[in-house]
């Protein structure tokens, strides 16, 4: 199968995952119904991403782009086969920045300076969270679905491992009850991203930008869209301006803030990439 039949396969699959949440919205499918369809959607979708995973890219007329394309593509490989669950948009969405693009920025508790212990923590006895298991978390999830803030330090704790697929359910969750979530919306605008639809990823992360002006993931993930999803590495350099002005970044994210500033000024000045 070709490239370009693979993509078919994926923005088709992708274009019935957000129809299936917006007949669910309406009423016109029984939770069943979508069980059943969105098992399937994500299965196309995954078998769809993993073809173009190991095919080669067509060239393109141009060069510059297709560069930069590469590299991305290159640095989100990892996150690519995880698209599949990314896929499931709104329905089951949002991400991972481990293998990140760019300098791999650290996501998580320490990028917003708060500890998951934070939380609101129902663990019996006050443990600390970092004493906690995934699976011992996932209980207390479901025996308060409510608690939020249990619900985000979970699914960010996936994120940092990886483990995108078992994430994004939390995430979308969190939106559902609560769609003011900024970091919700954001996690959401960079599955979107991941999932190459930057267009869908801009709207979810300007609106968390817009509910937190001070979310470092939100701006991250903005710095990433203009460089990767729409190969504009001067609006890419306006946001990252913006985070290494801040006085409140750990060194070790600063340091990430600045090596993604030097590839985006590599290629805006026309040396990134593959001669971009």
């Amino acid at each position: 199968m070709s490239r370009e039949e693979l993509e078919e396969r994926r923005d088709h699959a992708l274009r019935d995952l957000d129809e299936l949440e917006r007949q669910h919205a309406e009423g016109e499918l029984t939770d069943a119904d979508v069980a059943r369809l969105r098992s399937r959607y994500e299965a196309e979708a995954a078998a769809a991403i993993r073809g173009l995973e190991e095919t080669e890219p067509e060239p393109s007329p141009d060069a510059g782009r297709a560069g930069r394309g590469a590299v991305r593509a290159r640095r989100a490989a990892y996150l690519v086969t995880l698209a599949a669950a990314v896929v499931a948009a709104t329905v089951l969405l949002p991400q991972s920045v481990l293998d990140r693009p760019a300098g791999g920025f650290v996501t998580g508790n320490e990028l917003d300076g708060t500890p998951a212990s934070t939380a609101e923590d129902p663990v019996s006895g006050g443990r600390d969270l970092s004493t906690v298991t995934n699976s011992e978390m996932e209980a207390v999830v479901q025996a308060n679905p409510d608690v939020m803030g249990m619900r985000l330090a979970l699914a960010r704790r996936y994120v940092e491992a990886g483990d995108l697929s078992s994430a994004l359910p939390h995430f979308v969750e969190v939106l559902r009850r609560e769609p003011d979530n900024a970091l919700a919306q954001a996690y959401l605008g960079y599955a979107y991203l991941l999932a190459e639809q930057p267009e869908k990823a801009q709207g979810y992360i300007t609106e968390a930008r817009r509910l937190d002006p001070a979310l470092l993931d939100a701006q991250w993930f903005e710095a990433n869209l203009w460089l990767y999803g729409f190969d504009d590495p001067a609006g890419a350099l306006d946001v990252l301006a913006e985070m290494a002005a801040r006085p409140d970044i750990p060194p070790d994210v600063r340091g990430q803030v600045e090596e993604l500033t030097a590839e985006a000024q590599a290629a805006l000045d026309g040396t990134g990439g593959d001669g971009g």
